[in-house]
């Protein structure tokens, strides 16, 4: 791994999740072994103190603590702006990606020259494409279907489905308008310069600003499907009444910053309505009682364990006790089983994402290098938990 003259770089933006981000930084060190790179990991004030862990576990990260959360933005722009790589890329701290990912990255800015942004295909810890993956202009209509539930009522449709692209394939390579910020590619222009993120949005909404800057700077943005990553999606953030606000009113944000002028002004203020109306509906949502689902905890009683390390396998069987636990180098289909565990340890990252892609929507977890802990998926904690061994 060089560090002069990166041919790319890796900017992570961290809030608290130290365990999330570990299996990133891990999945990121295995990824550039064989290129040229750096990577920037700029914290937002974690209550937990994530630079002196990424230093002590991944000292080759340069590191960069900021005394307040800035937000997403801001913060992003203090890795691009420190970035030396050719290329860099923007990459959340929940994302596990495979051996090969920044090669595809490379090659593919390297054969199309028109290409400003480069994103992937993201599913989620149970197998599960999140169609936020690549997106279509947020247009005043395309916005409309969206907040209206028109999307949901025909997802297929080129024109009512264009917010996510409901029409086109996700697992091809497909040039689209709206890249997802939870990674997201871009190459240097003409000035040899990095485009910034619009400071305006604390979180949110940047991304799509971003995509759009990127696709009238170099001409269009890719999406490349057959390049799947693991997005574990929204560890830094729990749903309140600020997570809303930014939500939100980013929509409002894009909106006015590059259509309200074009858009008459019934309709400017039908989406107005529209998108405060929603946000005031959430928030107080956020006051209702939560009804507690029964039998919520998942208690797998058959595991399979995609490994070669028996310790491991002890470490489940004292964890999930009195579950059966068998232990394999790979997915045999034959072995039913309640939940799959990947050792990212002993199994290759592109292996693990091939797999569960190959496999379908389950109940996966992601046993850590070091094997103190592991990462149930959504269908077991919402987002992703971690469980200690």
């Amino acid at each position: 791994m060089k560090q002069h003259n990166p041919d790319i770089s890796i900017i992570i933006v961290s809030y608290n999740s130290w365990e999330f981000l570990d299996l990133t930084l891990f999945s990121v060190s295995k990824a550039i072994e064989d290129i040229s790179a750096e990577v920037i990991v700029v914290d937002n004030a974690s209550s937990i103190n994530i630079v002196d862990r990424v230093r002590q576990s991944y000292p080759f990260v340069i590191t960069v603590g900021n005394n307040e959360n800035l937000g997403f933005s801001k913060a992003n722009n203090i890795g691009l702006k420190m970035a030396k790589g050719k290329i860099a890329v923007l990459v959340n701290p929940d994302i596990i990606v495979g051996e090969d990912t920044f090669k595809v990255v490379l090659n593919h800015f390297d054969q199309d020259p028109v290409a400003g942004g480069i994103g992937l295909r993201m599913i989620n810890g149970e197998g599960n494409y999140l169609k936020e993956s690549m997106r279509g202009l947020p247009t005043p209509f395309a916005s409309f279907c969206k907040i209206t539930g028109l999307v949901s009522l025909f997802p297929k449709s080129k024109q009512i489905a264009r917010y996510y692209h409901g029409d086109l394939d996700e697992t091809q390579n497909q040039k689209v308008d709206v890249l997802a910020g939870a990674f997201l590619a871009q190459r240097r222009d003409d000035n040899g310069e990095f485009e910034l993120l619009d400071e305006q949005y604390f979180m949110y909404g940047e991304d799509i600003d971003l995509s759009y800057c990127l696709m009238n700077k170099f001409g269009s943005n890719h999406f490349l499907g057959a390049a799947p990553i693991i997005h574990f999606k929204g560890k830094s953030t729990v749903a309140s009444k600020e997570i809303y606000q930014y939500f939100y009113q980013s929509m409002w944000i894009f909106h006015r910053k590059y259509f309200f002028k074009k858009t008459f002004f019934l309709v400017n203020a039908l989406i107005w309505v529209a998108i405060n109306g929603i946000q005031v509906l959430k928030t107080a949502m956020l006051e209702l009682p939560v009804r507690t689902a029964k039998n919520k905890t998942f208690r797998p009683s058959r595991i399979l364990l995609i490994s070669h390390d028996e310790k491991l396998k002890d470490k489940l069987g004292e964890t999930y006790h009195p579950a059966e636990i068998f232990i394999s180098e790979k997915i045999d289909e034959s072995q039913m089983s309640d939940m799959i565990v990947f050792d990212m340890g002993s199994i290759s990252l592109k292996d693990i994402i091939t797999g569960i892609v190959k496999n379908g929507t389950g109940a996966y977890a992601y046993a850590s290098p070091d094997g103190k802990y592991m990462i149930e998926n959504s269908l077991v904690g919402g987002k992703g938990q971690v469980v200690y061994f």
